[in-house]
């Protein structure tokens, strides 16, 4: 098995075909680990873009990178042809930090090959998410790459940051310092299934419209935290911070609450999260809860 650890730079240019700004891949940089996680080969390759003929203010700031450079460089189509053959026909797994690169990357295969997936990749892993696994950093807390290197003492002294190939050697060198066999097979997966595309493209979102045939009605019946009796609604649904919340009131009781349910789908699942908070009557002129 082999790992291939890779990063990709972009400028976000305006595509008068496709009517909206594209990110167009501008350089391509790998590492190639063995099984035994040594440093076996490097790839780099600079591309020539289709879409505009500047790079925007932050990617010349950041990569340094110029326009005669990339005017040496070879179009997209070139450019991946040697990226697959260098990475070859052995067992690999492809690492990025974050999947925004493999989101990118897809992008181009569409806009400029007219392809839906990406031929090279057999399994695929998101090394930033493996790295906050392994140094137990909640997943909502995004951690970026320097920080990483710094969290794990990997020394950036004369690292060209923001350039695909000295970030992919970065990359390689956290992989080494967190690796573990086992727990890295559960974040690794299989591009070759059918439901791999699918599921890297496929958007969560939060369903507020509460005649979504989606929502269990259950779902939206809440009990009194004080008796224990089922509460009736006293308002409208209505959308709040991407729940669903509406005023009820225990007929037992009289307990009054505001009860909150926030639905979010995923690939896999409906997650369904419910609250409870006390209710505080509207001021008066108020139109809340009419």
């Amino acid at each position: 098995m082999n790992y291939h650890i890779m990063d990709l730079e972009w400028n976000n240019a305006f595509s008068c075909r496709h009517g909206k700004f594209v990110n167009e891949i501008i350089e391509i940089g790998a590492v190639r680990l063995n099984d035994a996680l040594e440093h076996q080969d490097e790839f780099s390759q600079l591309i020539k873009p289709r879409l505009s003929g500047r790079l925007s203010s932050i990617v010349k700031n950041l990569t340094s990178i110029t326009m005669d450079e990339l005017g040496e460089g070879v179009p997209f189509a070139e450019a991946v042809n040697r990226l697959g053959k260098w990475m070859g026909e052995e067992e690999h797994v492809v690492l990025t930090w974050s999947d925004t690169d493999l989101h990118v990357l897809l992008e181009n295969f569409k806009k400029f090959l007219n392809k839906r997936h990406i031929p090279f990749l057999q399994k695929y892993a998101d090394l930033q998410k493996y790295l906050q696994h392994r140094l137990e950093i909640p997943g909502g807390n995004q951690i970026a790459l320097a920080n990483a290197a710094g969290q794990l003492e990997i020394d950036l002294t004369g690292r060209d940051m923001h350039r695909a190939l000295d970030d992919s050697r970065v990359c390689a060198e956290m992989l080494k310092t967190v690796f573990e066999k086992e727990s890295f097979a559960g974040f690794t997966a299989d591009a070759r299934r059918p439901d791999f595309y699918r599921r890297l493209t496929f958007k969560n979102r939060y369903i507020t419209d509460v005649k979504n045939p989606g929502i269990n009605k259950n779902d939206l019946r809440f009990t009194c935290e004080r008796c224990g009796k089922y509460a009736k609604r006293m308002s409208r649904w209505a959308v709040r911070n991407k729940s669903l919340s509406a005023v009820f009131c225990c007929g037992s009781c009289g307990h009054m609450f505001r009860g909150n349910v926030r639905i979010k789908k995923t690939f896999d699942e409906t997650v369904v999260t419910r609250s409870v908070f006390p209710y505080e009557l509207p001021k008066e002129g108020s139109s809340d809860d009419k």
